[in-house]
């Protein structure tokens, strides 16, 4: 497994703008698919986890398609140490 981090400096661009920016954790197969990811917003209350047991729920979901750094240019690999962390918080 392979781990990432994303800052994404946009808002949501929906009726949930005011939860501010986000950061995105992403578990990566050796298949290059997400097993787990996990979004934090700014506004931290509004933390949201998926895999393949919780995969969408009215806010988002687990990317479906193969993992591609280059869509996250900023993007930063991450320890899994970091990753559980916030999985188990």
């Amino acid at each position: 497994m392979k781990y990432y981090q994303y800052r994404w400096e946009e808002t949501r661009g929906d009726q949930y703008d005011h939860w501010g920016f986000s950061i995105w954790y992403f578990e990566v197969g050796e298949d290059h698919y997400i097993n787990r990811q996990i979004v934090i917003y700014d506004h931290k209350d509004h933390i949201f986890k998926y895999s393949q047991e919780n995969q969408e729920d009215e806010y988002g979901g687990l990317g479906y398609e193969k993992f591609n750094l280059s869509e996250f240019d900023d993007s930063e690999e991450c320890s899994k140490s970091e990753f559980d962390k916030h999985w188990h918080h």
